[in-house]
């Protein structure tokens, strides 16, 4: 409302003020409602983009806009200050707070606009680093899983675990974040190579993030989910960190038995099977299903799932459909790791997704390619029959990540997960920009091979 002065200089003036404090008045407005344009200006920023909107912080650029309405925000709080100097003291303070208060709901908005404009600054500084090194591909690295554990470690240190949108979606809001959903293969890769100094800034950085027991993927933003709540105590378990299960269990479904992805009120949809639709976002999905169960089995409070429900999930291509994850084979290697763990009583289930495994060519991603030799890894004690056929597809699939490594220890990353959003035609994506979540993986696959 700050950005149409006009109308309140009108009123402050109709209200037969002082001219000295109607003078003041009308300052503050249009100082703040400068800080308010230049904040959703800000906002719109990676929008404005994609769409060539010109606009002033289009013409100055990101760094410069955000210094920009940074120095306003702080003018903003100095000149509410000079109340006392105009007023006194006493009369002063009070036409500070209570300016403070009407307003104190938008300048906490411009505030938490400068903290992610500054965000997506160093990491696109960080991103720049790194990516001229995507140019040159490593053939003869003499220790992949060593090379990509150095990278991951780099990575985890300068706070790299975050996810973008591609450069042709049009959706940044969810820019620069997932930490406490990328941080559980980064940790599962590293095994015992963080030293404890590493293991307590990841694990407190992602205890801060936590709010009621759970997380959210973009840090307070949008909502907790149960997905990125499972990954961070996951995470969080291996690095030493217990957490109790009282806000995962605030996703659980008594009627259908299931934990929904998201603690939203209302109509519970029971399992919600691909492809995605606005309408079943509320349910229960099984690409997230096995990460919690995974959790609970480590936790030693699942040891069974009832057939049934497996059954109505198992593709009759024998690989796990996924909601929101485009990798076919992604909620494949959860459901094997969580299956193979809880012992033989469900092999007959998995020996479609091993026949179909084993007809698998090698992809032209190495995420996916660390997926399968994953899964198949998993599976080798459980069809020792078919030990050969198994060994001889690892094999294949270990030389293709080897000949994928760049020279700098990662892999090439891709879009991770897809997400309708009721809000935008187009799905919102979120990419693997620093590699963290393909190499996690790759690494994970060729130590479990050697």
């Amino acid at each position: 409302m700050t950005q149409r002065l006009l109308p309140f200089v009108l009123v402050i003036f109709s209200l037969d003020s002082p001219p000295l404090l109607a003078g003041f008045l009308s300052g503050w407005l249009a100082v703040l409602g400068l800080s308010t344009m230049l904040a959703h200006q800000l906002y719109d920023f990676e929008n404005d983009k994609v769409a060539e909107v010109s606009t002033w912080t289009q013409k100055v650029g990101l760094n410069r806009a955000t210094w920009t309405t940074a120095i306003f925000a702080v003018v903003v709080v100095l000149y509410t200050l000079v109340a006392m100097l105009l007023f006194g003291t006493e009369i002063g303070l009070a036409i500070a707070a209570i300016l403070l208060l009407l307003f104190a709901k938008q300048m906490i908005w411009i505030g938490e606009i400068l903290l992610k404009s500054t965000r997506a600054i160093r990491f696109q500084k960080l991103e720049s680093q790194i990516t001229p090194q995507l140019l040159k591909v490593g053939k003869s690295l003499p220790d992949p899983v060593s090379m990509g554990r150095e990278f991951l470690l780099a990575r985890i240190r300068s706070g790299e675990l975050a996810t973008r949108a591609p450069d042709d979606c049009p959706h940044k809001n969810w820019d620069w974040m997932g930490e406490p959903y990328l941080a559980l293969n980064s940790v599962m890769a590293m095994n015992d190579h963080l030293d404890d100094i590493d293991r307590a800034r990841l694990g407190a950085r992602i205890l801060q993030l936590q709010e009621q027991g759970t997380w959210d993927y973009t840090h307070g933003g949008r909502g907790a989910d149960v997905d990125t709540t499972a990954s961070a105590i996951r995470a969080l378990d291996r690095l030493g960190q217990h957490v109790e299960l009282t806000g995962l269990h605030s996703f659980h479904d008594p009627g259908s038995g299931l934990f929904n992805t998201f603690k939203t009120p209302g109509e519970r949809l029971g399992l919600c099977l691909p492809p995605q639709s606005l309408d079943r976002h509320f349910g229960a999905h099984p690409c997230v299903l096995p990460n919690v169960w995974l959790l609970l089995h480590e936790r030693k409070q699942l040891s069974n799932i009832e057939p049934g429900i497996l059954r109505g999930i198992l593709g009759q291509d024998g690989l796990w459909p996924s909601y929101f994850y485009p990798s076919r084979y992604y909620a494949t290697r959860l459901y094997v790791e969580l299956l193979t763990a809880m012992g033989a009583n469900y092999n007959t289930l998995l020996k479609p997704t091993l026949d179909t495994l084993l007809t698998c060519e090698p992809t032209p991603s190495p995420t996916q390619n660390a997926e399968i030799a994953i899964s198949l890894l998993h599976l080798k004690p459980c069809f020792t029959n078919q030990l050969d056929e198994i060994q001889v597809k690892v094999k294949e699939l270990v030389n293709s990540l080897r000949s994928m490594q760049f020279n700098d220890g990662s892999w090439a990353g891709e879009t991770i997960w897809e997400f309708m959003h009721r809000t935008h035609p187009e799905p919102v994506k979120g990419y693997d920009c620093f590699r963290v979540h393909a190499t996690a993986l790759c690494v994970r696959a060729l130590s479990l091979g050697q």
